[in-house]
């Protein structure tokens, strides 16, 4: 029996070397800040707890950036062998009261906490394994994962990511209507392009 109050917890993707951009994104300046900081208040505003950091390449930094904040940080010593490494520290460093998480990523700082809180009100009211974003007809993230899904989280192999368990679990989705929630960060020109939409 799953209590539809069980804690969701929170893990920030940010263990990339960000080979296609040239420098450590999670660390890019956006209104002030780095972006990592930004993915972290948006996950703590939305009341996810605890709010994990899995962090590889870029360790050091990202750490010092974060030392403020209420944040679990969890190294990755295996960042370079995939997502899938990430996945499996975090999910494996969660508390035993967890019920669910939800994976967000380092290089998406315009994440709306509302979004976030969205998802979480939806696994309450359903108990669905995996509640997921629709933008525009397209999969969006962040993704909430089920406690049930956990072991086959902690089964992914070298770049898989959570999509992979899409078609072994009924997904209810989300629709949302903020295409840019669909952005992320891989390249200079895709951080132009974002600084171009928010700052304007």
């Amino acid at each position: 029996m799953f209590a539809v109050n069980e804690q969701i917890a929170g893990i920030i993707l940010a263990a990339g070397g960000s080979r296609r951009f040239g420098k450590p994104k999670q660390l890019l300046q956006w209104n002030g800040q780095p972006l990592i900081r930004h993915v972290v208040i948006a996950a703590m505003k939305a009341g996810l707890s605890p709010v994990e950091v899995v962090v590889g390449a870029s360790a050091q930094e990202i750490v010092i950036t974060l030392s403020d904040l209420p944040v679990r940080i969890v190294n990755n010593p295996d960042w370079m062998t995939g997502l899938s490494s990430s996945i499996r520290a975090g999910v494996s460093d969660l508390p035993k009261e967890v019920g669910g998480v939800i994976f967000l990523n380092a290089d998406q700082p315009q994440i709306s906490p509302v979004l976030v809180r969205s998802l979480i009100d939806a696994h309450q009211g359903t108990l669905g394994p995996i509640i997921a974003p629709q933008i525009n007809g397209q999969r969006g993230n962040p993704v909430l994962f089920d406690i049930r899904t956990f072991p086959d989280l902690l089964s992914l192999k070298e770049d898989m990511g959570g999509r992979v368990l899409f078609s072994h679990y009924p997904v209810r989705w989300i629709s949302w209507n903020d295409p840019n929630q669909l952005m992320d960060i891989d390249t200079p020109e895709d951080f132009q392009k974002f600084m171009n939409i928010y700052n304007n």
